[in-house]
């Protein structure tokens, strides 16, 4: 199980219920629907909550993030992500202006209204994030240059392409 929740990929059906086709997906792909977070748009703290990755489906089965041929998900935790799109690098943040008996707290991963707002400010403002593209038999060789902190950009590994070159 490799844990990646970042996914970007081409919707290939959706159900007959689903007006807004959604192109990416955030950390959930379920939730209980009826308990209070849910019922306000804070899915997030469901105690209910499927996670994409390492969480068990409501068949019953493992939901295995971003390192996985397909991946189904509830329309209502998916985010558009543009074509432009990619994660900023948000600010430094000034931390001692936190010290003295206070508190920072927040959920492991924002809500899906918020997700999908940040997603929109970015594609609008032309913020990206310096990403190395690479292939599924690259990942040994981004393991060691990790290793050796020799990277400059995150790495994403293009599944889509990779899978398509071994079928040829």
């Amino acid at each position: 199980m490799i844990c990646r929740h970042e996914i970007v990929g081409e919707v290939t059906e959706v159900g007959g219920k689903v007006t807004k086709v959604k192109v990416g997906v955030g950390c959930l792909v379920g939730a209980c629907h009826s308990c209070d977070n849910c019922v306000n748009d804070l899915e997030n703290y469901c105690p209910k909550w499927t996670l994409t990755y390492n969480s068990i489906n409501t068949d019953g089965t493992i939901t295995y993030g971003g390192c996985h041929g397909y991946i189904g998900w509830y329309y209502r935790y998916g985010v558009c992500s543009p074509s432009t799109f990619a994660i900023a690098q948000s600010i430094e943040v000034q931390w001692k202006a936190y010290y003295g008996r206070k508190t920072v707290a927040g959920s492991i991963i924002g809500e899906m209204k918020e997700t999908q707002e940040m997603v929109d400010f970015a594609a609008k403002h032309n913020i990206t994030a310096d990403i190395e593209v690479i292939s599924m038999d690259y990942v040994n060789t981004a393991m060691e240059r990790l290793g050796k902190a020799d990277v400059r950009y995150r790495f994403v590994i293009d599944i889509g392409n990779t899978l398509a070159a071994t079928k040829l």
